[in-house]
């Protein structure tokens, strides 16, 4: 950082500061203040909120083992902790940084120069170890509220297990931005005691063993909110880090449901085949009877997979039962590659939808045991074949069947959740729609103005006696549908094939009822000419017998 952007950092703080020397062994009490620069870089310490690592030894040299150093600026900042809105920052200047033992983060916010790749911290401590353990301090303000910014870790002469834990309840706005995660043999960032308010932004993953992130909700925590936005995770092929997925979510034991999980604009490319679950997202329950649920929502996220795998899915329900609920939604996510939407133990009703050819899931949700899925899906019977594709359905938790559903034909089926659809609208050929069950409403009313119509004529007298003689020869039936219910009472009406042209809809196989009651209208009116000509005939008869006499 150079010597104006310090000064404007410091006036937005509001502190002043001396400048001192740069001492070349760590320790946790601080040089006495002097001025001066190292390296043309100005050493901020003494009473500022803003420590620079290398006032406490760190060389950020890449050769130097800059543990202590990093650990002692952090814990001469807990005396800066004023309450539990309040910490100081650890600074770190462009530099590669080396430690060998895990460092205790405590209070203080760890802030890198921009861009974060410019401050890079190597892990050269034993394999499997964590490189930051992110722990409640006895210094007021505790460690509930924090941040990392800004910081790139990378494997050094090992892999870490694990490169950040945190064992608090991330509260108060836990934040995490611009840090990238390089190589580790387990998960990379674990939540160990759950989260109130917990936000992740501009993160990066890069061959990681285990998850990218767990999250493990506390016994207490209830209505929480986590959100991981614009984010890259990138497994390539490294054969000695075995992936178990994405971000593994455990619900824990407790009474109210965990909260809210959202993740969002993000790529996930994996060129080697995970273990286990394979799956993107893994919701755990590990208790019998665990009623606790998570409120899901995945979306604009793109998924590549370049390994091959045979059983990758985008959810997975790891529980001990198949009972309960879940929440969630999704939207625009784009898959490559991907064997299946849900896997695992999901209840019985809740519908298993394979993957759209096109690879885009538009929405999918559960909401209170409700389920709307809108997208393109395949379910598949158990010998593989396709059973059907929509791209909607819509059914209650306690029903066997959707209430609605949408093919990918453009069919609509409707039911009463417990059998097959008995209503369904199908184009059935251009211009037509098939209705299938009784179709009921308050009013039907087809228009019928001289504007929407073209090529009037007006039926003559002769028309009407020639349609009154069809009528006549016209027979009747009694009969049901194929798809009545046989106990329904029989329905009165006439068989297309037998029928006159007049009344049949395009393609011969339907009646149009608005030519139909016009056929039958012509006919009445043909009957009303021929009844006053009988009239006419009666009143002559009468009068000529009136005459006889």
């Amino acid at each position: 950082m150079n010597r104006i952007a310090c000064v404007l950092l410091l006036s937005l703080v509001g502190t002043s500061v001396g400048c001192g020397s740069g001492s070349s062994s760590a320790s946790a009490t601080p040089p006495p203040v002097t001025n001066q620069t190292i390296d043309g870089n100005l050493i901020i310490k003494g009473p500022s909120p803003w420590i620079d690592v290398r006032a406490f030894g760190a060389g950020a040299n890449g050769t130097t083992d800059d543990t202590l150093a990093i650990q002692a600026a952090i814990d001469y900042g807990q005396s800066f902790v004023h309450d539990a809105t309040y910490a100081p920052v650890v600074y770190f200047p462009p530099g590669e940084y080396r430690i060998s033992s895990t460092i205790e983060w405590k209070s203080a916010h760890l802030v890198g120069d921009f861009p974060n790749t410019s401050v890079r911290i190597f892990w050269d401590g034993p394999a499997g170890g964590t490189a930051i353990h992110k722990i409640d301090a006895t210094a007021p303000g505790g460690a509930a509220f924090a941040m990392m910014s800004g910081i790139n870790f990378r494997e050094g002469n090992s892999k870490p297990g694990t490169w950040v834990r945190v064992e608090i309840t991330a509260d108060k706005f836990f934040l995490m931005d611009r840090v990238h995660f390089m190589a580790s043999s387990g998960d990379a960032l674990v939540f160990e005691q759950g989260w109130v308010n917990l936000h992740l932004t501009n993160l990066r993953w890069d061959n990681i063993g285990g998850y990218a992130l767990n999250l493990k909700g506390a016994s207490d925590q209830s209505l929480s909110s986590f959100s991981l936005d614009r984010f890259t995770y990138d497994h390539s092929l490294d054969l000695a880090v075995a992936a178990s997925g994405f971000l593994l979510v455990e619900t824990g034991n407790g009474p109210q449901n965990v909260g809210t999980v959202q993740v969002s604009n993000g790529r996930i490319e994996v060129n080697q085949p995970w273990i286990g679950n394979q799956a993107i997202i893994t919701i755990k329950h590990t208790s019998t009877g665990n009623t606790r649920s998570v409120g899901l929502r995945v979306s604009d996220i793109t998924y590549q997979d370049s390994g091959s795998m045979a059983s990758d899915v985008l959810l997975y329900r790891e529980s001990v039962e198949s009972t309960g609920s879940e929440q969630f939604l999704v939207q625009n996510v784009r898959m490559a590659e991907l064997s299946g939407i849900l896997a695992g133990a999901w209840p019985s009703w809740f519908p298993k939808p394979g993957v759209p050819a096109e690879g885009l899931i538009t929405q999918m949700s559960s909401q209170g045991g409700h389920v709307l899925l809108a997208a393109t899906h395949e379910f598949v019977k158990a010998d593989g074949s396709i059973m059907a594709r929509e791209i909607l359905t819509s059914r209650e938790e306690s029903l066997a069947e959707p209430q609605l559903k949408i093919d990918v034909d453009g069919k609509i089926y409707w039911g009463n959740g417990n059998g097959s659809q008995d209503v369904t609208l199908v184009r059935t050929a251009p211009g037509e729609l098939t209705v299938s069950g009784d179709l009921v409403a308050d009013s039907f009313n087809p228009p019928s103005t001289k504007a929407r119509k073209t090529d009037i004529d007006r039926l003559t007298q002769a028309e009407c006696r020639n349609i009154l003689e069809k009528i006549g020869h016209t027979d009747l039936f009694s009969y049901r549908f194929k798809s009545d219910d046989p106990a329904r009472k029989k329905r009165l009406g006439v068989i297309a094939e037998e029928s006159p042209e007049e009344i049949l809809a395009p393609g011969g196989k339907a009646v149009s009822l608005s030519d139909y009651c016009a056929f039958l209208l012509a006919g009445v009116k043909a009957l009303r000419e021929e009844n006053l000509i009988m009239k006419g005939q009666i009143r002559a008869l009468m009068k000529y017998g009136r005459k006889e006499k």
